[in-house]
C-alpha cells in the first residue's frame, strides 16, 4: 500500500474527528465517533505487516512486539497525560467543555503530524525492504 494513503485516511480521520467533539448529544458524538475509528486506526494491520517484512524470519515477533510496545507508551501513557494538562489550562476559558476542546486539538495536532510521517516514510520504505531481502539472503546462504 501507498504511503500517501496512511497520510491520506489520517487526515480524513482529525475531519471526521471535528464532528464527534462538536456532536450536541452524547448519542450523536457516538455515532459520529464509528468513522474516525476505523480511519484513525487504518494504519496498523499494514505497518504491522512492513515492521515483519524489515526484520529477518525469528525477529518478527519481537519486532511486532516493539513497535506495538512504543505505540502503546507513546499513545496511552503521554496521550492522557498531555489531553489532561491541556484541557486543565483551558479550563479558565472553556469551562467544562475544556475536556471537549483539549481533545479537538489533540486530535487536530497528532493526526495530521502523523500523516505527514507516513507520507516521509513512504519515500524510503521500498529500498529498506529491498535492503531486507538482500541481507536475508546474504544470512540464509551463509546458514547453508
Amino acid at each position: 500500500m501507498h504511503s500517501g494513503l496512511f497520510a491520506a485516511t489520517q487526515l480524513f480521520a482529525a475531519l471526521l474527528f471535528i464532528s464527534v467533539f462538536l456532536a450536541p448529544t452524547a448519542a450523536w458524538c457516538l455515532i459520529a465517533f464509528i468513522g474516525p475509528a476505523v480511519f484513525a486506526n487504518f494504519y496498523l494491520a499494514p505497518v504491522l505487516a512492513q515492521t515483519q517484512g524489515l526484520v529477518d524470519l525469528r525477529m518478527r515477533g519481537v519486532a511486532s512486539a516493539i513497535m506495538l510496545l512504543i505505540v502503546n507508551l507513546i499513545g496511552l501513557g503521554l496521550g492522557p497525560l498531555m489531553v489532561g494538562w491541556l484541557s486543565d489550562a483551558l479550563t479558565y476559558a472553556y469551562g467544562p467543555d475544556a475536556l471537549r476542546w483539549a481533545l479537538m486539538s489533540a486530535a487536530l495536532t497528532i493526526l495530521p503530524w502523523a500523516a505527514v510521517h507516513y507520507y516521509l516514510a513512504g519515500s524510503t520504505i521500498d529500498a529498506d525492504l529491498e535492503r531486507a531481502q538482500e541481507g536475508s539472503g546474504a544470512r540464509a546462504l551463509s546458514a547453508k
